[in-house]
C-alpha cells in the first residue's frame, strides 16, 4: 500500500498545480519521496523544480541520496561505491599515494557506508549506466541473443558487476604513484645483489591488487572471465582495426589481458561510437606496468586460468544460456560468442568499420577518393536505417550467387560475413549505381549517378576499376576519378595493356 501511494505521489509531480499539492504533504512523506526516485538525475529535476523538496533535501541529504544511490547502482553497491570514492580521489584529489593501500582495507573509508557527495554520485551514477550497458551487452552475446536487454538473473547479474567493477578499481589503480624503490629488500651498493626486475615488479605489484587476494577462486574466475570479456570489447572498437595489405584482411589490434589502463567507462564508450574521432588517447600511468605485474602473477599463483578452463568450463558468471544460444559459426565451426545473422546485421560495424570497406574493392578503387568519399558518405547517411543491416538485406534481397549459398537467420562469424562482403561489395556498388540511388556532393564538385531521375550519368572510364589515373589529383583540375566513372570493368576494345 506504501508503494502505491509513493506511485501515485510521482505521477502527482507532473502535474499543472504539483507544488501546490506537494505543500500540503507531511515533511516525511516528501523525505520518502525523494528517497524512492530511481536516479540521481531524477533527484536533481525535482530538488531544483521544487521549493518543499529542496527544503527537505536540504536537511536530510546524507540519507537521500544515499538511498537515492542504492535505487540506481543495484546490485554491487558496495564495490561500485568503492570504485566511485577511489576515481574521485585520483582524479580530483591526487591522492596518488594514498589510495592503493587504503582500497584494499574492506573495513576502510571507500569501502564503509559513510557519506555519499555530490562528486561520489555523479561518478556512481556514470558506473551504473556504463555497467548497466556492458550487462546489457554481455547477456546478449553469452546468453540470449533474441534479446537486446539483459535477462541475466539476480544472482548472474551480481557476479557479474561486482567483477566489473573490481576490475574497473585495478584499472583506475593504474594512476596511483609508484616509487621503483619502495618496496625492495635489496642492498643496492652491492653488484652481487642486484635486483631482479621481474621480481620487484611482482612484489610491488602484489600491493596493487591485494584488493582482489582475498578472493575465493569462483570470484577471482569471474573477475578473470569479465576480464576476458572487456578485452573482447577493446578489440572490436573500430580505431584499433586496421587493414592488412598483405592478407587482405582486417586485423584485431591485439590489447595485451592484463593491461588495465583502459576503464570499463572507456571501453564502452570507444566501443559504442566506433569512430577515431571518440578513441580515448593512448596513455601509460605510472604504475600500469606495476600492476599487470601484480595481477598476472595473482592469476598464475592460483592457478586462474586453468580453474576457469577446466573446472568452470570457461563459465562462470552464467548458471545457464536460452536453449537456442549457438556456440560456433555455421559456416567455419568457430566457437565465438561474436556471432551474427539478419537480427543483428547492424552490430557488424564492430567487426568490420565502415572505413575500411573501401580496401575490398577491385583494381585501384580503393585509391579513389570519390569512390571513398562515396562510400563513406552512404553509409554516414544510413546510420539511423544501420547501413551493414541495408546492405546485407540488399545482398540478399538480389539473390546473387553467394547469397544464395547462405541463410540470412544462420548464425556466422565476423570472418565468414568479411568473406561474403568482399565477394558481393562491388557488385552492390555497381547494382546502386545503375539504380540511381548513391550520390555525393563535395565542396567543388558534384558527383552523380543517377540515371533514373534524369541526371545524365559519367561515361565510364576506359580502363574501369584499373585505371590508374583516377587515384591522381591535381591542383586546379577537376581529377580525372570524378569526370568518369569507374565502377565498372576494363574495356578490352578500347585498350590493349593496361
Amino acid at each position: 500500500m506504501l508503494w502505491q501511494r509513493m506511485h501515485y505521489f510521482k505521477l502527482q509531480l507532473s502535474s499543472a498545480n504539483s507544488n501546490a499539492w506537494l505543500e500540503r504533504l507531511p515533511f516525511d512523506v516528501l523525505d520518502r519521496l525523494l528517497a524512492s526516485l530511481s536516479s540521481f538525475a531524477c533527484l536533481r529535476a525535482a530538488v531544483l523544480s521544487c521549493k518543499d523538496l529542496y527544503e527537505v533535501y536540504s536537511q536530510r541529504w546524507r540519507t537521500i541520496l544515499y538511498s537515492v544511490m542504492e535505487n540506481e547502482v543495484g546490485l554491487a553497491f558496495q564495490e561500485a561505491l568503492a570504485m566511485s570514492r577511489v576515481t574521485l580521489d585520483l582524479e580530483e584529489y591526487c591522492k596518488e599515494d594514498q589510495v592503493r593501500d587504503i582500497v584494499a582495507d574492506k573495513e576502510g573509508p571507500y569501502w564503509t557506508r559513510g557519506v555519499i557527495t555530490s562528486e561520489v554520485a555523479y561518478i556512481l551514477s556514470q558506473a551504473a549506466y556504463i555497467a548497466t550497458s556492458l550487462e546489457n551487452l554481455f547477456s546478449f552475446r553469452y546468453k540470449d541473443r533474441s534479446k537486446r536487454l539483459s535477462v541475466l538473473t539476480c544472482s548472474e547479474s551480481l557476479a557479474f558487476r561486482r567483477a566489473l567493477y573490481r576490475n574497473w578499481i585495478i584499472s583506475v589503480l593504474c594512476g596511483a604513484s609508484y616509487d621503483e624503490g619502495e618496496d625492495s629488500d635489496y642492498n643496492y651498493d652491492d653488484d652481487d645483489n642486484e635486483p631482479d626486475e621481474e621480481e620487484l615488479l611482482k612484489k610491488s605489484g602484489a600491493r596493487f591488487v591485494r584488493i582482489l587476494s582475498d578472493l575465493d577462486d569462483k570470484s577471482l574466475c569471474a573477475v578473470y572471465q569479465v576480464l576476458l570479456f572487456l578485452d573482447e570489447v577493446t578489440v572490436r572498437t573500430s580505431p584499433r582495426q586496421s587493414f592488412d595489405p598483405r592478407t587482405k584482411d582486417i586485423t584485431l589490434k591485439n590489447i595485451p589481458l592484463q593491461t588495465r589502463e583502459y576503464t570499463p567507462l572507456e571501453i564502452f564508450y570507444d566501443f559504442q561510437e566506433q569512430d577515431v574521432d571518440h578513441l580515448h588517447d593512448e596513455k601509460h600511468f605510472p604504475a600500469s606496468e606495476v600492476v599487470t605485474a601484480g595481477l598476472d602473477d595473482l592469476l598464475i599463483q592460483r592457478n586462474i586460468t586453468q580453474m576457469f578452463e577446466g573446472n568452470f568450463g570457461s563459465q562462470v558468471i552464467l548458471e545457464r544460456v536460452s536453449e537456442d544460444y549457438v556456440t560456433h559459426c555455421h559456416r567455419c565451426h568457430e566457437a565465438t560468442a561474436w556471432l551474427y545473422n539478419d537480427t543483428c546485421w547492424s552490430s557488424l560495424e564492430e567487426h568490420i568499420p565502415v572505413r575500411l570497406l573501401v580496401n575490398f574493392l577491385p583494381g585501384l578503387l580503393d585509391q579513389n577518393q570519390s569512390i571513398r568519399f562515396l562510400l563513406q558518405h552512404y553509409a554516414r547517411v544510413q546510420v539511423g536505417l544501420h547501413f551493414y543491416h541495408k546492405l546485407m538485406e540488399d545482398i540478399f534481397a538480389l539473390q546473387s550467387n553467394s547469397a544464395l549459398d547462405w541463410r540470412k537467420d544462420e548464425w556466422v562469424c565476423g570472418e565468414c560475413v568479411l568473406g561474403f562482403i568482399k565477394r558481393e561489395l562491388y557488385g552492390w556498388l555497381v547494382r546502386r549505381q545503375s539504380q540511381g540511388k548513391l550520390s555525393l556532393s563535395t565542396s567543388n564538385f558534384i558527383i552523380l549517378i543517377c540515371n533514373k531521375d534524369g541526371f545524365a550519368r559519367r561515361k565510364n572510364c576506359w580502363y574501369g576499376y584499373k585505371c590508374r589515373t583516377q587515384t591522381r589529383e591535381m591542383v586546379g583540375i577537376t581529377p580525372h576519378a570524378q569526370i568518369f566513372n569507374h565502377l565498372c570493368e576494363p574495356d578490352p576494345t578500347k585498350t590493349d595493356n593496361i
